[in-house]
């Protein structure tokens, strides 16, 4: 049976918008969020049109791991999302960790993540609230939500989806990738 393009490009991983995943304490890497410098959130500009709207600080990358590790000490912080996403997901690594600053009064445009911005496309896209605001919005297709702090929910981004911060505040939210390991096969 032959896949179609609308299958391919939606619901590869789930035929919803969103998917809640479950909760976590973030009140801790909250407060470490706060202490992180200016110069730090425009030092990584993502290498896509989404630049101008996009503050990352990518954490983990495969296995490239940024010195903000270390100095803020924050493995004992990220291993319960980790663990979280392990139990929904089997086995597998976070081949994406990044905290993403979208700042108040700011909007990423609707958009489609794909192979061309997302190699790593048979992963599970996570978001954690860390920090937020009542105003901030997240838009797959028609369906909007707000995610509250410390909520994990993936999002269907192979949709069409956009983000509002009509807040006061900026939003931060931490974004796992996490890709399952393949089944092993047999060889006879």
């Amino acid at each position: 049976m032959a896949m179609t393009a609308s299958f391919a490009k939606d619901d590869w991983k789930f035929p919803g918008n969103f998917v809640d995943v479950g909760r976590v304490p973030t009140d801790a890497l909250a407060r470490l969020v706060r202490r992180i410098p200016e110069p730090r959130w425009t030092s990584q500009r993502p290498q896509t049109y989404l630049a101008e709207y996009l503050e990352p600080i990518v954490l983990v990358e495969d296995e490239t791991v940024d010195t903000l590790v270390v100095e803020l000490d924050l493995p004992p912080l990220l291993t319960p999302v980790l663990r979280i996403l392990a139990r929904r997901y089997g086995a597998g690594v976070p081949a994406l960790v990044s905290l993403v600053r979208l700042r108040a009064h700011t909007m990423i445009p609707r958009h489609r993540d794909g192979p061309d911005v997302r190699p790593r496309v048979w992963s599970h896209r996570t978001h954690t609230a860390v920090l937020t605001n009542p105003d901030v919005v997240f838009r797959v297709q028609d369906e909007t939500r707000h995610i509250a702090q410390g909520h994990i929910v993936e999002i269907n981004n192979w949709r069409e989806h956009d983000v509002t911060n009509a807040g006061e505040n900026h939003r931060v939210h931490l974004i796992v990738d996490w890709t399952p390991f393949a089944p092993l096969r047999r060889v006879a």
